[in-house]
């Protein structure tokens, strides 16, 4: 049950902790006085999306802390906990700030976490009906959803095999699709291939020839500049003041002037060294200048040969390592397009065993639905005679039509079942879809009987104004039934019905005040006395003896009334 939550820059609360009670907790207060407020701080510290206008004028940042008491031992909050590396702990709290900058922080126990993790774990144990979700109930693809919730362990194995199956079924299309689809795709798809083998395999290719060829290229398209480079080399070197003359010239000079002063022995082998190495260049570019040779021929056909490779990259992956890659998958694919026949057959044989599976699935799926649906229309016909409708008529109309050939084209995750529930509120007519028929009144407690018979127990229920339409004698059935919900789930409601409030065995009244200019909302928990002020002004809006009379008898009524329902 949720015990507690902490409200701060909240829209025009700017600090408030409410400490919520067992059983049935009715907050109530004038129009205006700022009751969406706690609806909207609930659903913010619950996971909603951050609203920044939310953020109280002035401030820059707005919190809500959320205490709750849970069995950490129950299967599914157990599993999360693990799952998310939290702590098992019977008290959890969940908190989130929000900042003007656009800051986001979530956090369970104090540890930061995501809020998906929030979302998922407030899902289990929090369950909030407001406006939004009474107009779910117009949503038709909905219903499903609805129904399946009376029994919630015998659909939800079935529905977790189908969709196990629908993934199988997904991949097995998947396969066959691989091959190409119909045998004349294959065959259009294997020619192209062995088109594409035969283009690569015919050009040749080798890994470094591309480098090369430009490389020749380049040289081939620069002859004239290259022979005449070497040509002013050599000249520069052999020449009548080039380095190799020069050389042998001081070469010789050093020698005989060495004969009258040996110290300059040492320099000799210095001279010498450059000599043989300017001869030794001299040598090796004559050489590689009577090697040069121009061909156009050779030109043209590296050219040709640039224009192959080329197209070859261009066509199957831009360069030599991707052609390689497209050559050993289109071979890959060859092989196995030659031999798809066998391959497909097997393929299409297992696909016919899923969808047999599939089909018998739904099958069950739709035989427990149809017992759901009995259960379902008879219940909420007995909870609706609660609530004033005696004469409604509710049914589940099936309007699928599948069968073995067409299952799976008409298959969901859900089942194959077309499920909308239909309605009636008056005797003598025919149930009809929702949205044509029923009224806001009759909305809020088509709603409430629903939740009446599909809601388990242990956890936490709000409703945000169910009570919106109704009033007199509907208004106290609605007022009972909420009461009873309370008996095994946390009810913590809205209301404006002073037959509802009456019954709360925690009851608030939300205020709204001016101060310093500047307007507030506060939350107070009543007491005894505090209620009967609050009963009077929600029956005549004043206080007098007569007011005062009344909200006691309601008082004393409700607590008879919670005695018999016991």
């Amino acid at each position: 049950m949720l015990l507690s939550i902490k409200i701060h820059n909240i829209a025009l609360i700017t600090d408030a902790k409410i400490e919520l009670g067992a059983g049935f907790n009715v907050l109530t207060g004038e129009t205006g006085a700022g009751k969406s407020i706690i609806i909207d701080a609930l659903t913010f510290v619950l996971g909603d999306r951050a609203d920044k206008t939310l953020i109280k004028s002035g401030e820059s940042e707005a919190s809500v802390i959320a205490t709750f008491d849970i069995d950490p031992d129950r299967e599914d909050i157990g599993a999360l906990f693990d799952e998310c590396g939290i702590e098992r702990d019977n008290i959890v709290t969940i908190s989130r700030l929000m900042t003007t900058s656009g800051k986001n922080e979530c956090r369970i126990n104090g540890n930061i976490c995501s809020l998906s993790t929030i979302r998922r774990l407030t899902r289990i144990i929090v369950s909030i009906y407001g406006q939004f979700e009474h107009q779910d109930l117009l949503n038709v693809s909905r219903h499903i959803a609805i129904l399946d919730s009376l029994d919630e362990k015998g659909t939800g194995a079935l529905k977790d095999e189908l969709r196990e199956l629908l993934d199988t079924l997904a991949k097995i299309d998947e396969d066959i699709h691989s091959f190409g689809g119909t045998e004349e795709e294959r065959t259009k798809e294997a020619e192209l291939l062995e088109y594409a083998l035969h283009e690569i395999e015919e050009a040749g290719l080798s890994e470094s020839e591309e480098e090369k060829l430009v490389e020749e290229k380049n040289i081939l398209n620069n002859y004239e500049h290259i022979y005449q480079g070497l040509s002013d080399t050599i000249s520069a070197l052999d020449g009548e003041f080039g380095l190799a003359s020069v050389s042998r010239t001081a070469s010789v000079s050093l020698t005989e002037a060495s004969k009258y002063d040996t110290r300059l022995s040492e320099y000799q082998s210095r001279i010498d060294n450059i000599k043989y190495d300017a001869e030794d260049l001299l040598s090796s570019l004559e050489s590689y200048k009577s090697r040069l040779d121009f061909d156009p021929n050779r030109r043209d056909d590296v050219m040709r040969r640039l224009d192959v490779i080329h197209d070859i990259y261009r066509k199957y992956g831009g360069s030599y390592e991707c052609v390689q890659e497209y050559l050993a998958s289109a071979r890959d694919k060859l092989s196995k397009l030659a031999n798809c026949g066998a391959e497909i057959a097997r393929l299409e044989a297992e696909k016919v065993k899923v969808l047999d599976k599939i089909y018998d699935i739904c099958l069950a799926l739709t035989r427990l639905r149809a017992d759901i649906s009995k259960v379902f229309c008879q219940g909420v016909m007995l909870e609706l005679r609660d609530l004033g409708i005696p004469n409604s008529q509710v049914v589940v109309d099936n309007k699928s039509t599948y069968d073995r050939s067409n299952i799976e084209s008409i298959v969901t995750r859900d089942g194959a079942d077309d499920i909308e529930i239909m309605f009636s509120a008056n005797m003598g007519e025919p149930a009809k879809p929702l949205t044509r028929i029923i009224s806001g009144g009759e909305m809020s407690r088509f709603m409430l009987a629903i939740k009446a018979i599909c809601h388990g127990s242990d956890t936490t229920m709000i409703f945000d104004e169910v009570d919106s339409g109704i009033g007199g004698v509907v208004g106290s059935q609605v007022a009972k039934k909420l009461y009873v919900l309370s008996r095994k789930n946390q009810v913590i409601c809205i209301s404006h019905l002073p037959q509802l409030a009456c019954m709360a065995d925690t009851h608030f009244k939300i205020t709204k005040y001016t101060k310093d200019d500047h307007t507030y909302t506060s939350v107070e928990k009543l007491d005894f006395d505090g209620q009967v002020l609050e009963l009077e002004r929600m029956l005549a809006g004043s206080h007098s003896e007569v007011s005062t009379l009344h909200a006691k008898e309601l008082l004393a009524g409700a607590a008879n009334i919670k005695n018999n329902l016991k």
